[in-house]
């Protein structure tokens, strides 16, 4: 939406609407009743008429995102099946006299096998939509957490155990165990084990959302993790990286490694760039390409006045083609 309204040299808005407004509305439907999109009666001489709800457009153009969309019950529902159909609700006329759709109306909602509680939704209300699956990977999600501040505790881990961003298994016992790891209870787990530096008590306050089991693998991984001295990496990059690449299950500790890198280039000017493309010369590809992607955001200019780093880059060649660096 908001690359729209650039595209469209619009005023981008999240609940206001106007001609020279792009909007993304969200109107969370589990929390609204059948009035609430169609509007309340109203006597009009010897006729009823419907006030239309603020919450819906009059006049603009944007996303229309019905979200939660098996969460609500039939009848509110079926109170936006026109205006997802047509464009139209209540009384009102389509968005734009042309007939042309300024509003593109989207939904989302959970499957019926994901015990969220939803309810069937008719056929009729299912036809009017192109449904597409979304299953985010391991990477997006990561790059998402990066840019939300999540611990870097959190990032090296699901790193290195990809598997754990969900449950292993999706049956009832998830209900049973109530607190399971999904991308949201990651989220909420940073925010709880924030400055908490004993790692008895990040896996306590860490069961609470993603459950004891995966909890306890996360205070292992801390456990190995934590022994890592930044200190010594930045005083002597190379021989402290070959010394690590030597440890039992040594990507656990370059993951970890990196994210703590990343964060701190990111937050301060600890990091020297000399000392950070050092870094980079002595990981491996795989690693040295995702610090690059962590690092290349933040002080981008500084960065690219480093030779090596474009000597790196150069190196590393198609892995990097994204970048737009050289």
């Amino acid at each position: 939406a908001k690359e729209m309204a650039d595209k469209l040299k619009l005023k981008y808005s999240e609940d206001e609407y106007g001609d020279d407004i792009f909007t993304m509305k969200v109107i969370p439907l589990s929390q609204f009743d059948a009035p609430d999109l169609r509007g309340l009666p109203k006597i009009s001489g010897e006729a009823t008429e419907f006030l239309p709800t603020k919450e819906l457009p009059r006049n603009g153009q944007g996303i229309v995102f019905f979200d939660e969309l098996n969460l609500a019950d039939d009848t509110v529902r079926a109170a936006c099946y026109s205006y997802i159909l047509e464009g139209r609700y209540s009384n009102l006329p389509p968005v734009r006299k042309d007939g042309v759709d300024s509003f593109w109306r989207v939904a989302a909602s959970n499957q019926e096998q994901d015990h969220c509680n939803v309810n069937n939704t008719s056929l009729a209300l299912l036809r009017r939509f192109s449904h597409i699956n979304i299953i985010p990977n391991i990477t997006e999600v990561l790059n998402y957490f990066q840019e939300k501040d999540v611990d870097t505790r959190v990032l090296s881990y699901l790193a290195t155990f990809n598997s754990d961003l969900f449950p292993a298994k999706w049956d009832e016992k998830l209900l049973e165990e109530k607190a399971n790891p999904f991308p949201y209870t990651w989220e909420m787990t940073s925010r709880l084990i924030k400055n908490v530096k004993d790692n008895k008590e990040v896996y306590s306050l860490a069961a609470a959302c993603i459950g004891p089991m995966t909890a306890s693998k996360f205070k292992g991984f801390l456990d190995k993790t934590g022994k890592i001295s930044i200190e010594a990496l930045l005083k002597s990059p190379s021989e402290y990286i070959q010394k690590m690449t030597k440890e039992n299950d040594s990507s656990s500790l370059l993951y970890a490694l990196i994210y703590e890198v990343a964060d701190l280039w990111k937050k301060t000017e600890k990091v020297k760039p000399p000392v950070l493309v050092e870094i980079m010369e002595n990981l491996n590809p795989e690693f040295a390409t995702a610090l690059i992607m962590m690092t290349v955001k933040h002080r981008t200019q500084t960065l690219k006045k480093e030779k090596r780093f474009q000597d790196l880059l150069k190196k590393l060649g198609n892995l990097l083609v994204d970048l737009e660096l050289m």
